[in-house]
């Protein structure tokens, strides 16, 4: 059974003439749950069916959260999402119209996972599903590699965004998998959330004391420690952009694909849209636009208010 969709691989031909590139975007935005965080959450699922779980709790900042309750929906699962206060009221409501139980627990995600934890703990029929820190839900994120080696030919580059590094761990087992472990992959972030660029500085998951995005489902205070080893052994470049930067690709992106992506997206189609420096060796990328269900019309208006766009 798959609960994830084979996703589009389309042209971004108003920057390709632009910019005389060759970008392509992996259109996980197109998602059930509006996001490729299904795509591995989905693999954790069915296997916590198989094993007589009945009951799956998980904190998120939202897209995890709405993957899960998607999947607990469709295998008709109970499921509890614990979500942080900086996680939008539009977040809380499209995950219980899922079915699942939301709880507002902590300012930020950290607090969430804490808490979501501890009431795990109080059910035996329950299975905690982490966000980002399962091999099995990398396995599932890698399958983004194994469709675009079907979609086009081998990228000079790779684009995505890092939250709390479940998708660079996936696609860097998918490009081991099907022999693309020497094309680079630019991890990006937001500068107000750079856990991973300064643990990869430091050659070990550092954390946070503050955080400082709108960019809420960026805003963990750590990264996978499995991120960092990956970091060892393959071209993985940091790459950093402000908020303002992150809102105003989400409205070019509108203005490209008429789709509405969250900040977390807009940090990697950055990449694309204002053409920085790091991407200027590389001809043909593909950018993954990991999509986002956290954000709706008011939302948008409001970014196009806070950045003057």
């Amino acid at each position: 059974m798959k609960l994830y969709l084979k996703t589009p691989l389309f042209p971004l031909t108003r920057i390709n003439q632009k910019f005389h590139k060759n970008f392509q975007i992996k259109m996980e935005c197109y998602q059930p749950s509006g996001s490729f965080k299904i795509r591995g959450i989905s693999y954790v699922c069915l296997d916590a069916k198989k094993k007589g779980i009945s009951h799956l709790i998980c904190a998120s900042g939202g897209n995890a959260g709405y993957a899960v309750a998607y999947c607990a929906r469709t295998l008709g699962m109970k499921c509890t999402i614990v979500i942080p206060k900086s996680a939008s009221n539009y977040m809380a409501e499209v995950i219980r119209r899922e079915g699942a139980d939301v709880i507002v627990h902590g300012d930020i995600f950290d607090d969430a996972n804490e808490f979501a934890l501890q009431i795990t703990q109080e059910d035996k029929n329950a299975m905690f599903v982490h966000p980002f820190e399962n091999p099995l839900l990398w396995e599932g994120h890698s399958t983004i590699v194994d469709e675009l080696k079907e979609q086009t030919d081998k990228p000079d580059a790779i684009v995505l965004s890092v939250g709390g590094g479940g998708l660079l761990n996936g696609v860097i087992q998918g490009i081991d998998r099907n022999g693309w472990s020497d094309v680079p992959v630019i991890a990006c972030e937001v500068e107000g959330a750079p856990k991973f660029n300064l643990s990869l500085k430091a050659g070990k998951p550092i954390y946070l004391d503050e955080i400082h995005t709108l960019a809420n489902t960026l805003a963990g205070k750590t990264v996978s420690p499995e991120s960092i080893e990956y970091a060892k052994n393959h071209n993985i470049i940091s790459y950093l952009t402000g908020d303002a930067n992150a809102a105003r690709a989400v409205f070019e992106f509108i203005e490209d694909f008429r789709v509405i992506v969250e900040l977390a997206c807009g940090a990697s189609m950055s990449v694309a849209y204002d053409e920085p420096e790091i991407i200027r060796p590389y001809h043909h990328i593909v950018v993954v636009a990991c999509g986002g269900s956290g954000v709706n019309l008011p939302l948008l208006l409001q970014y196009k208010q806070i950045f003057n766009i």
